[in-house]
C-alpha cells in the first residue's frame, strides 16, 4: 500500500479552470487518489473551485501541473509533501 501526500493550492489558478497533472518530466498523467491511503483513484484533470482552490492526493515527489491562463497554458512543477497532513499553499 502507498501513502499518498496531499497537496493545496490556495487561491492560486482561475475560478472553475481544469489542471492536468503530470508525472514529473514527462507527458503522462499522475495517478491522483480520493485520500491518504492511496485506495481510491481520483480523476486527473482535476477542476478548481469558484475561489481559485484546488487539492489532490498523489504519490509524494515532484509533479507537474498544467495551468491555464488566459488563452495559455503554463506548466509549474510542486511537489507533494510526503506526510499526507501537510497541505502546501501553491
Amino acid at each position: 500500500m502507498t501513502v499518498a501526500g496531499r497537496y493545496t493550492g490556495l487561491n492560486a489558478l482561475p475560478p472553475n479552470s481544469t489542471v492536468s497533472v503530470y508525472t514529473h518530466g514527462t507527458p503522462t498523467l499522475a495517478t491522483l487518489y480520493a485520500d491518504k491511503i492511496s485506495g481510491t483513484a481520483a480523476p486527473n484533470p482535476i477542476t478548481v473551485d469558484q475561489n481559485g482552490n484546488f487539492s489532490f492526493f498523489a504519490v509524494p515527489g515532484d509533479v507537474d501541473l498544467a495551468v491555464p491562463y488566459g488563452l495559455t497554458t503554463e506548466t509549474i512543477t510542486v511537489t507533494v509533501p510526503a506526510d499526507p497532513t501537510l497541505a502546501w499553499p501553491g
